[in-house]
């Protein structure tokens, strides 16, 4: 089974496009879906330019069925990349396979770190 499927649904006014991502579909901590998405094996230079489209429609997308989250200004998803994905960095970075393999995990710990400057636009 692949680990993502994207979709497209038509409607009659609107086309709606989504994402199923395999690895962490099923019951979980709001948010860890689409930290899951944007962090792990994800492309370390668009990392950032993904988290600032992804998340807003991530929340947009869940605000339609509840409206706990249609106020939310500040979401969690970038410390909830630090939290799932934080320590594999740390460890990798700390005991790497090869040189090349260290210089990668610093910069996606920068790119993260980069996230807290975004502007998400809800």
């Amino acid at each position: 089974m692949p680990a993502r499927f994207l979709g497209r649904k038509h409607n009659l006014r609107r086309r709606y496009d989504f994402l199923i991502d395999w690895d962490t579909a099923g019951f979980g901590y709001f948010g860890e879906d689409i930290a899951a998405l944007i962090a792990d094996e994800a492309d370390v230079e668009n990392m950032a330019a993904l988290y600032e489209r992804c998340v807003p429609a991530y929340y947009r997308g869940f605000s339609e069925y509840s409206r706990a989250l249609a106020d939310v200004k500040n979401p969690c998803v970038r410390e909830m990349i630090i939290f799932i994905f934080g320590y594999r960095l740390v460890g990798w970075y700390k005991f790497p396979d090869d040189p090349e393999k260290r210089f990668m995990q610093v910069n996606t710990l920068q790119k993260i770190y980069e996230m807290k400057h975004s502007k998400l636009i809800f």
